[in-house]
């Protein structure tokens, strides 16, 4: 039984995230690296419900010793479309509350990341078509881009891949590349893990 000493609860949107972390967790352990990552599913990136699910995890957890810290992984395109006072309720955020780990703009294009540099090009074309990269799609129309382009047949909830050492390894060269305008601050947190930090 996997049992490391340092433990890192993320508050994610749903069970995508959710799925994901779980896989990660999977390269931690195959890694021997001494940390695991926790995720609790708030059901939506909406900072009001994403405070109170984190409120809620640190309640629970900030005595036990093994936690290293306190994580919220969230998609900024809410923030950006300003839904539900989402961008001015963060830009008032109190220190207690942790910066997000965004991703720019969505968990889709977090995966879109881990692809060939083809298909991350690819995508990156067709953000760019559609504006994503100044008013983010929302979801209808993104999800069926990437059924017809990245994804066949994709479904949320499941990784439309698996999660290997030559995704994670596209996941850091895309994260680098300046001409690439998706990019996930929690990648940037996943990085530090694999290096140790």
């Amino acid at each position: 039984m996997y049992k490391p000493n340092k433990i890192f609860h993320v508050v994610c949107e749903g069970k995508s995230e959710y799925a994901y972390i779980q896989e990660f967790n999977r390269i931690l352990q195959k890694k021997d690296i001494d940390a695991m990552l926790k995720p609790h599913i708030a059901g939506t990136g909406h900072y009001v419900e994403v405070v109170k699910k984190y409120k809620e995890i640190y309640r629970n957890h900030n005595k036990d010793k093994k936690v290293e810290a306190f994580i919220i992984w969230i998609d900024n395109d809410i923030y950006i479309r300003d839904e539900k006072s989402n961008s001015k309720n963060y830009s008032n955020k109190p220190k207690s509350i942790p910066d997000f780990r965004f991703n720019k703009h969505n968990f889709e294009d977090f995966l879109v990341l881990h692809l060939s540099k083809t298909k991350v090009q690819k995508w990156h074309d067709i953000c760019y078509k559609e504006n994503h990269f100044e008013i983010p799609m929302k979801a209808d129309v993104y999800e069926p881009l990437l059924s017809n382009h990245i994804f066949p047949k994709y479904q949320k909830n499941e990784l439309p891949f698996e999660l290997s050492e030559t995704a994670l390894n596209n996941l850091q060269i895309h994260q680098k590349d300046t001409l690439i305008q998706f990019k996930s601050d929690f990648a940037d947190f996943l990085f530090e893990l694999l290096q140790g930090k």
